[in-house]
């Protein structure tokens, strides 16, 4: 079981993880040495294939834009090993 991996033992991802969308690819930077749970978690939920098919939420041009929930909703709290409360 994948989850179960999840914990301070696992080494902090470096690097940067590239998102295909629609649009072109979206490098985004791991900032492992300031938030080494958040971008644990987040390469967990990648490795299960949680970001597969997300639309985009929410779009502010020139700025940014957000995805990650399933439902398209952008109200949907999931984190690696479980939902969060």
């Amino acid at each position: 079981n994948v989850k179960s991996n999840i914990g301070k033992s696992w080494p902090k991802p470096e690097g940067v993880v590239l998102l295909t969308t629609t649009h072109g690819l979206v490098e985004i930077q791991l900032f492992s040495n300031e938030a080494p749970n958040t971008c644990r978690n987040f390469v967990q939920l990648v490795m299960e294939g949680y970001y597969d098919d997300n639309k985009f939420h929410r779009i502010v041009r020139g700025h940014a834009v957000e995805t990650g929930d399933p439902s398209g909703t952008g109200n949907t709290k999931t984190a690696a090993g479980g939902d969060l409360k």
